[in-house]
């Protein structure tokens, strides 16, 4: 396997940390992303990865996987000890426990609305309306976070935040 890699890059070292905790033997092709304006623009990497990103992990067939977490998914499946991921469905759960530490503190924050910090719309309810939609797809019980289902839906009267729902986009299915 060929590592196509960035060594500041958080998303290729996740993949490396993968990689070496299962013991995968592989050759680093490191792409620098600031030399000679970017390596990752290059017509050689393109190849590889038409995206331009980094990583990408080439396999022993000569397919290339890019995205780290779908790399680590594709290692996971394929190399599947040590285990990266608990035995369980239930135990994977770690997406309702960060929602739910993460929206403990920002309701704290929140000032009297009708949105996050008052009477206007803020950076902040922009960054907030997706997570609570990313919350409520995956059932995060919201009852406990009055000020943020209350800024949310004050938000989704809005017609910018309405046309910006996921499902109201074209490729929504």
């Amino acid at each position: 396997m060929k590592l196509y890699s960035y060594f500041r890059s958080s998303a290729a070292y996740r993949v490396r940390i993968a990689l070496n905790f299962k013991n995968i033997a592989y050759d680093m092709v490191p792409i620098h992303l600031q030399k000679d304006g970017g390596r990752h623009k290059s017509a050689e990497y393109r190849t590889v990865n038409p995206q331009m990103r980094v990583p990408a992990l080439e396999l022993p067939g000569g397919e290339v996987l890019v995205q780290s977490l779908a790399i680590i998914n594709y290692l996971e499946e394929t190399f599947p000890e040590p285990a990266l991921l608990p035995p369980d469905a239930r135990s994977r759960g770690w997406y309702h426990h960060w929602i739910l530490e993460g929206f403990a503190a920002i309701e704290a924050l929140i000032k009297p609305g009708p949105f996050a910090f008052g009477p206007a719309v803020t950076l902040a309810d922009v960054c907030l309306v997706p997570q609570v939609a990313n919350a409520k797809r995956f059932k995060v019980p919201l009852d406990v976070f009055p000020k943020i289902v209350a800024a949310e839906e004050a938000c989704q009267q809005l017609p910018a935040f309405e046309k910006a729902r996921a499902e109201n986009q074209p490729d929504a299915e």
